[in-house]
């Protein structure tokens, strides 16, 4: 059967402007509401109720009050570009977890605490906040101001995990985190990431680092995640590949230099 063009489902309840997403594939209207069951005294209108409706028969499928996003005035927005034909989920990020709708099996993820090498602390009110969501093939990434990016391995929905940075530089510039992140491809081949904010800083880019997937050794001495340059030890052959989290990119090394112990490549990198 073709799949229909248009509904004519509504929920009710007050929302706010793109805060519904018609996920046409899977014939499901989400939105992100607030009605008088979430209304603060002090604060007004708090915009948490998540929202799933069958487009069909109009008939509601999730209705779930979300925690207060560190104030119930902070609305959760849909990040409508997490859903996609493979996970299928549609997510919602706020300061102190991301909430995730599984469309296939109709109901909330276990809510994702974004989780960091180091302790944060905030430099102001901002530090913290919510600055976009990517997905790359199972894996969710997240970004917030000052406190860097976090990812979680949604291949197994009704488990998320956190995946940990490999590496994490403050930058002299801000003193905001940089984090290196290596994501598996497939067994034995991992893609380097460092997940950025746009020039606007209200959304996330997520740099690719390597030409192609490799083969690393992923495990980095604790004394050396918050070095500027990370030397990455290949699991075949001689060589490594290195990063430096400052500039966010791989530094092409020569040959010969690729062929080095790590301490020679890091003397030839301080020297460039």
């Amino acid at each position: 059967m073709p799949v229909p063009t248009k509904h004519d489902c509504k929920i009710e309840g007050m929302t706010l402007d793109d805060n519904q997403l018609w996920l046409q594939q899977d014939q499901t209207l989400v939105g992100i509401i607030a009605d008088e069951s979430t209304k603060s005294i002090d604060f007004g209108d708090s915009y948490r109720i998540f929202v799933a409706m069958d487009t069909r028969d109009c008939k509601t499928l999730l209705r779930e009050t979300l925690p207060v996003n560190m104030s119930p005035d902070f609305p959760y927005y849909l990040n409508a570009n997490t859903y996609e034909p493979i996970n299928k989920v549609i997510c919602t990020q706020g300061y102190e977890a991301v909430f995730c709708y599984d469309a296939v099996a109709k109901k909330l993820l276990p809510a994702m605490t974004p989780q960091f090498l180091t302790e944060r602390s905030a430099e102001d009110a901002q530090s913290g906040m919510p600055a976009g969501l990517e997905i790359w093939r199972h894996f969710l990434i997240g970004n917030t101001l000052d406190f860097g990016a976090y990812v979680f391995d949604i291949s197994e929905k009704s488990k998320p995990k956190a995946v940990m940075p490999v590496a994490e530089y403050e930058s002299p510039e801000d003193a905001s985190y940089i984090s290196l992140f290596l994501l598996e491809t497939k067994t034995g081949l991992h893609q380097a990431f460092i997940p950025t904010l746009n020039e606007d800083q209200d959304g996330t880019e997520v740099k690719r680092l390597f030409k192609k997937p490799l083969q690393v050794n992923t495990t980095i001495k604790k004394s050396a995640r918050d070095n500027r340059f990370i030397v990455l030890k290949h699991k075949k052959g001689a060589a490594s590949s290195a990063i430096d989290m400052q500039e966010m990119k791989e530094v092409e090394l020569p040959d010969d230099v690729a062929a080095k112990g790590a301490q020679d490549i890091l003397a030839w990198l301080k020297k460039q």
